[in-house]
């Protein structure tokens, strides 16, 4: 009888779960990691293609799902930035693609315009910035992640979004 007393005493105190300190750790450090601005060159450099060898870049990632989930399995990414290029290759992207004018504010149904821009990235974008769109650029091999991508040619700025797919 003492025995079986201890054993459910002892089960009653354990309310911790296996793991949950871990998944906890992962969490903080996901949440980190998606608030950090990314400075180093995109790799690999064909998902954005014909930018040249760009000025500088900023961008973030966040999960698209729980990267801390125990299921086997990837996880898929989404991927924000913003891409300053150099004004020759500015100008060679506006000549080699058909580009598009977006308003001030563009198809609340589309997804991933300037618009839903990730607050971390705006800083990022010169004032005054007229954005334009391609949609032969968007679908321009290779397409290993699904793509979006704004683009201001006077201004030699680009928005680009990308999903795993």
């Amino acid at each position: 009888m003492l025995i079986a007393a201890l054993v459910v005493a002892g089960a009653a105190g354990c309310t911790e779960q296996p793991g949950k300190a871990e998944n906890a750790s992962c969490q903080a450090s996901a949440q980190a990691d998606e608030g950090n601005v990314r400075t180093d060159r995109w790799d690999p450099p064909a998902e954005l293609p014909d930018l040249g060898d760009y000025v500088e870049i900023h961008w973030q990632r966040r999960a698209s799902g729980d990267p801390c989930d125990r299921a086997p399995g990837p996880t898929d990414w989404e991927y924000q930035g913003i891409v300053k290029l150099r004004p020759a290759d500015a100008k060679d992207l506006a000549e080699r693609y058909d580009w598009s004018a977006v308003g001030p504010s563009p198809d609340p149904n589309e997804l991933d315009t300037p618009a839903q821009m990730w607050d971390a990235l705006a800083p990022f974008v010169p004032a005054g910035v007229h954005w334009r769109h391609s949609k032969v650029y968007d679908q321009e091999e290779p397409q290993a992640r699904w793509r979006r991508f704004y683009f201001d040619p006077e201004q030699a700025v680009g928005f680009f979004a990308l999903y795993d797919h």
